[in-house]
């Protein structure tokens, strides 16, 4: 299985390094690793392109998060796309057990895992399926389960897909980011996805989510991301 891995960062110096060690360290190695800086005015670039030759950076000015993803979508030459935000990391198995469980579930253009949420090197959340975005009964743990576009009510009401979890076939014309809707535009590519396409979920806790001072939401961005979850 040919995997680009797809990393979009701005401003992210002191934390790019953790995110591409993640992906190097990998059970199942991916084909490339292709870093879009986002105009970033530190080392970032610098100091990803040292990690790996499977690294490759690509600059642009600083047009947002959904342009940089659609930019790595653009230049990835794996036939399938997993996302990693510079702030998360991946656990060791996150590549090979998505891949067992697309292999399982030969249907699925794309997958999702479990991830869990720290802050400041403590854990906050240990699951978001089993804690409050998800129900523990939907699955065994550890488990692969199927889905086709009747899980589309619950994602609608509970948004537990996050990006770093995922892993999508490149050539669907769905996955384009759109570039409109700040804050909510992976939501709306996930739920275009998910009404198209048969979708197998993992069961397993394989991605940390970093919340970080400056990702905070403050009034002034809640608002705007409210009506944009609205448009979506």
């Amino acid at each position: 299985m040919d995997i680009s891995v797809v990393i979009t960062c701005f401003n992210r110096q002191r934390m790019i390094g953790r995110a591409v060690r993640s992906v190097l360290e990998q059970t199942l190695q991916p084909l490339e690793i292709v870093v879009v800086d986002d105009g970033s005015h530190d080392d970032s670039s610098i100091v990803a392109q040292g990690m790996s030759d499977l690294v490759r950076v690509v600059r642009q000015k600083n047009f947002g998060t959904a342009v940089a993803r659609n930019r790595g979508i653009e230049e990835a030459k794996g036939d399938w796309i997993a996302f990693l935000d510079s702030d998360d990391c991946w656990h060791q198995d996150k590549l090979s057990k998505q891949a067992e469980a697309l292999e399982a579930h030969s249907d699925a253009k794309w997958t999702y895992c479990d991830v869990e949420v720290q802050r400041d090197d403590t854990i906050e959340v240990d699951s978001l399926f089993h804690n409050g975005q998800a129900g523990r009964d939907n699955f065994s743990d550890g488990r692969f389960e199927l889905q086709d576009r009747n899980c589309l009510p619950e994602l609608l009401c509970r948004t537990r897909i996050k990006t770093s979890a995922v892993m999508v076939r490149r050539d669907l014309k769905e996955l384009h980011f759109p570039e409109s809707i700040w804050g909510a535009d992976d939501w709306a590519v996930w739920l275009s996805l998910a009404l198209r396409y048969p979708v197998v979920a993992v069961d397993d806790v394989l991605v940390t989510l970093n919340r970080q001072q400056d990702n905070l939401i403050t009034n002034r961005t809640e608002a705007r991301l409210l009506r944009n979850q609205v448009r979506v």
